[in-house]
């Protein structure tokens, strides 16, 4: 491919939501002026495209980063799973989710990357991922002898949806962090012992089968001790079998993306779609998977920032760049909202980085 042809391709990637008629009117050179001068493009080199700088023309696209507690909103409602079957008074909190879910996990073992499925459950206080495994996997070995890990999770495109949804209304994050393996020795201490049992009440409840046997043993007792001795007594033999590891994952970052808040005319337009208030019972006119009340705090997050002084000049300075004046133009021929206009609604949730990393506090 040469380099004129690689450039109209980044182009047309670039402004893959468009009508097919407006690429007709954009000649090669002209393509290759605005992918350069728009950070698409070395000048010299093959394309530039990457998940980590945060600029104009970046994968981050949006004026407004999320707080912490944003962050770890997100998070929690990405990943919250399926409905909770374990006894209720073991539930992580009120939602009714078990906040268990299928990840795919990348490592490498004698410079051979790996990737497997494993199912973990999320920890909604701290964020970690909780996991019990059989021994001899591929995976428990992978992570035995290299502990640091890249762990993914995404909510894409469905078959039966294809007509009302489409790539920018799917999100994921991405855990990068080590694997701490528990062994018996762990009971040895306070600690240890602390973090077995928090790992067994909030991953076996998520299970029917296993909570059955877990939950057994703590049937018609109401002392503290003695509840903390029998679920102890659960895990020690558990563990002590050596037929299962019980590991947890400790995030240095989460990388949290979110296409569905993409703000780059005219593709906001379909954000907008789905995070305007709406009439009648639907309050949101797209079904993501995702909860009113996570919506209405990107929403009410954004219209605080917008409702400082600073926070409405960064997001005008934003969207009056070169790269938002031109796409905007195909917005104002379309009929669509510009960038600015819809970033500054206060109803809807674009703006927003569409990728945001959350990192633990020091």
């Amino acid at each position: 491919m040469n380099t004129r042809t690689r450039l109209t391709a980044l182009l047309a990637a670039a402004t893959m939501a468009l009508p097919m008629v407006a690429m007709a009117d954009i000649t090669d050179e002209e393509g290759a002026a605005w992918a350069e001068a728009h950070g698409y493009v070395k000048m010299e080199a093959d394309a530039v495209t990457s998940a980590t700088e945060k600029k104009v023309g970046g994968v981050n696209y949006g004026a407004i980063e999320w707080d912490n507690d944003l962050q770890m909103a997100a998070v929690r409602e990405f990943l919250k799973g399926g409905k909770y079957v374990g006894d209720a008074s073991f539930a992580q909190d009120e939602t009714g989710y078990n906040y268990r879910e299928m990840y795919q996990l990348a490592t490498s073992r004698n410079n051979i990357p790996s990737n497997t499925n494993l199912e973990m459950v999320l920890d909604a206080s701290n964020l970690h991922l909780l996991g019990v495994s059989e021994a001899g996997t591929s995976k428990t070995m992978d992570f035995q002898d290299n502990p640091h890990v890249s762990v993914s999770w995404v909510r894409q495109l469905r078959v039966e949806e294809e007509e009302t949804y489409n790539y920018y209304c799917s999100y994921g994050v991405q855990y990068n962090g080590t694997v701490k393996i528990y062994t018996t020795d762990d009971l040895a201490t306070d600690e240890g012992a602390a973090a077995l049992i928090n790992l067994f009440d909030k991953y076996y409840p998520t299970l029917a089968s296993t909570w059955a046997a877990y939950g057994a043993g703590l049937t018609g007792l109401t002392d503290e001790a003695a509840i903390k001795e029998a679920k102890l007594a659960y895990i020690t033999k558990t563990m002590s079998t050596g037929s299962m590891v019980v590991y947890e994952i400790i995030p240095d970052s989460i990388v949290i993306t979110a296409p569905f808040l993409m703000n780059m005319s005219p593709t906001m337009a379909n954000a907008a779609r789905f995070t305007q208030v709406q009439e009648g019972d639907t309050k949101y006119a797209y079904t993501l998977g995702l909860s009113d009340a996570f919506i209405d705090q990107l929403i009410a997050y954004k219209d605080a920032y917008l409702a400082t002084e600073e926070g409405a000049a960064a997001v005008q300075e934003y969207y009056s760049s070169a790269m938002y004046q031109q796409l905007d133009q195909y917005c104002a021929t379309y009929g669509a909202p510009t960038s600015l206009a819809l970033a500054q609604m206060t109803t809807n949730a674009a703006g927003l980085k569409t990728q945001t990393t959350w990192k633990p506090a020091e």
